[in-house]
């Protein structure tokens, strides 16, 4: 296990060099770059215990703040099955795997290659360095000129951080970086322009930095190889320490033909707010307006609903104009019943997007919520609303106290 402790070492070092901000909740650590791609935004599993769903909560509050999509690293030799429920409560999807690789490098010597490769030291601007990350990786322009904007400046504060790539006629066909710490050296960025592969000259970049590390007083080399490149790392003398596995989030969110519900959070109290604030939408409410104060409690409440109940609230967007629309969602009822309800901006009443995003829902909870009945209810004067509910198949079984009031009671069998 010390071997594995050095590799999380070198690899925490190197994202922490790349990124704007990290967060330690003990069990994981989450990165945060701001490259806008899942995989460069990663959390890395440090342990399990009790709190591995809270503490998953906690990293996904952390990106939802920056609004950046992120990824989860499990080392296998910390799985195990019943996670997999706590990962699909926030829509994470096994991707792949990896494997953790060491090798002694003090005592390593490269044959000589008589090759056309000329190799360089990349320093300031990263623009030729990131050209094979681009094409290798099958990535973008934006993508990759943020990355390398992260690379550009951790180099420039005088960061442990070295770039190099190959070149052929003056053009780069393969890159990489090699991050430092303590005695550790770490490969990464490994991409040859897919014209070059096969041709060995990956191999010959990972020699000169090997040859650079060793300069440096380094005794100890650790990379993260895909399944596919994972003989060229074997042949060098990489040795497998652990598979990792890589899960990548999807987010929530329900499409109907005019609109797009996702998933609440915290950035959405200024919509949620003016919402909350206009007298005619809360007409039905017992407790009437809310201030901003109060709706950022509730947004709270209901990624609470999501995070202890599985049970998720949306905002809801015009796919066509982008607007903002309105919220809707489910939340727990006492006797374990499950609510279901909707609240749209006065300009979009009446024209059928209530039921719209209601029928939504109600596919949905077939799917994913494990309740015999999902429940509806309005107060006794708000006869649209009941409209909405009858329009959806739903059935009028009582009148009770909801919230406070009298309301008609609808449910819906949810087999």
């Amino acid at each position: 296990m010390v071997m594995f402790h050095e590799f999380h070492q070198a690899e925490h070092h190197f994202f922490s060099l790349i990124s704007d901000a990290q967060a330690d909740y003990g069990q994981m650590i989450a990165f945060a770059t701001g490259v806008p791609t899942s995989h460069l935004n990663p959390v890395m599993v440090k342990k399990i215990d009790e709190q591995f769903l809270n503490t998953l909560f906690q990293c996904h509050s952390f990106y939802t703040s920056k609004q950046l999509l992120w990824s989860l690293i499990l080392p296998a030799y910390l799985y195990q099955p019943e996670l997999e429920k706590s990962l699909q409560s926030l829509h994470f999807m096994y991707t792949e795997k990896g494997v953790a690789m060491e090798a002694l490098i003090d005592s390593m010597v490269f044959p000589k290659f008589e090759s056309s490769l000329v190799i360089r030291e990349m320093v300031g601007d990263l623009s030729a360095w990131s050209l094979p990350l681009r094409y290798g990786f099958e990535s973008t322009i934006e993508i990759t000129g943020a990355y390398r904007r992260k690379h550009e400046i951790a180099s420039a504060t005088g960061a442990r951080l070295y770039h190099f790539s190959g070149f052929i006629e003056n053009e780069p066909v393969c890159s990489l970086s090699l991050s430092l710490y303590g005695h550790y050296a770490r490969i990464d960025d490994l991409a040859t322009m897919p014209v070059y592969q096969k041709k060995g000259y990956a191999t010959q970049l990972i020699h000169a930095a090997i040859d650079f590390a060793k300069k440096h007083h380094i005794t100890k080399c650790f990379l993260e190889a895909s399944m596919t490149g994972l003989s060229i790392y074997q042949r060098i003398g990489f040795k497998e320490l652990f598979i990792n596995r890589y899960y990548e989030q999807t987010p929530l969110q329900l499409e109907t033909p005019r609109m797009i519900l996702r998933l609440m959070n915290e950035t959405d109290l200024e919509h949620l707010a003016e919402l909350n604030m206009d007298e005619e939408v809360r007409k039905f409410f017992p407790d009437g307006v809310q201030t901003r104060e109060q709706t950022q409690r509730r947004i709270q409440e209901f990624m609470a609903f999501y995070r202890n109940h599985g049970l998720p609230c949306f905002v809801i967007w015009n796919k066509l104009t982008h607007e903002f629309m309105g919220r809707c969602g489910f939340g727990p009822l006492e006797k374990g019943e499950i609510e279901v309800g909707y609240l749209l901006a006065r300009k979009f009443w009446g024209k059928g997007y209530a039921s719209e995003a209601l029928n939504a829902l109600l596919d949905w909870s077939k799917h994913h919520i494990d309740s015999e009945y999902i429940i509806a209810f309005a107060p006794i004067e708000h006869k649209a609303s009941q409209r909405v509910m009858e329009k959806c198949n739903m059935t009028y079984y009582k009148v009770d106290l909801g919230h406070g009031v009298m309301c008609k009671f609808y449910r819906i069998n949810n087999k």
